[in-house]
């Protein structure tokens, strides 16, 4: 048991570097978290591409009702290939904004509010550092595109969350939130999946 072969990787995997490297990890089948762990270490603690905040866009639908276990799956799931706090963060709250949508149009809450889901997020994450929660504050507080240092930060999850965020705030239709993230510059595959989810 070797992992999962590199032929595979380049022909089906999206291109993520830490999809691709903790998925070829040998005990990556068995503990999946510990090689996501290991990698995101090795990398100086810096890797948190958004192919896990993707990944976790259906958790947001499955038991919709049940935040509880909405919170759950999507640490789980982006912590099967990004183990950094800002990535889980990015996905718990996409999932949490998608859960939070459905329920609305369900009537079963009275309406959708952005800036209480943030805060919602916000509560479960205390033991995030403070440089963390400089970092993601950047990005659950922007208001323009202009605010999210399109192609030019490392962190692409923030960056995919801060757009999904923005269109929100912006009040855009699915066609006007799309053709912002495909003009907007950066990572348009990433961000127009997460727009397109939560629109």
């Amino acid at each position: 048991n070797k992992g999962i072969n590199d032929d595979f990787i380049q022909k089906v995997v999206i291109s993520s570097p830490s999809l691709s490297h903790v998925i070829a990890m040998s005990e990556f089948e068995e503990d999946p978290i510990k090689c996501s762990k290991k990698y995101w270490e090795t990398s100086g603690k810096t890797a948190a591409g958004n192919s896990s905040v993707c990944r976790t866009i259906p958790v947001g639908c499955y038991m919709f009702w049940d935040e509880k276990t909405v919170v759950e799956n999507a640490q789980l799931f982006c912590q099967l290939t990004s183990y950094d706090q800002r990535c889980i963060f990015a996905s718990t709250l996409i999932a949490l904004i998608i859960s939070h949508i459905i329920q609305w149009k369900a009537g079963l809450i009275p309406d959708f509010k952005i800036d209480e889901v943030i805060e919602k997020c916000y509560s479960l994450f205390s033991n995030l550092t403070e440089a963390e929660k400089r970092d993601i504050r950047t990005f659950t507080q922007a208001k323009d595109v202009s605010d999210l240092k399109l192609g030019s930060y490392l962190q692409l999850a923030l960056q995919s969350m801060g757009f999904a965020i923005v269109v929100l705030r912006k009040k855009m239709s699915f066609i006007e939130g799309l053709e912002l993230a495909v003009r907007s510059g950066g990572d348009t595959k990433g961000n127009s999946m997460i727009v397109c989810a939560i629109l």
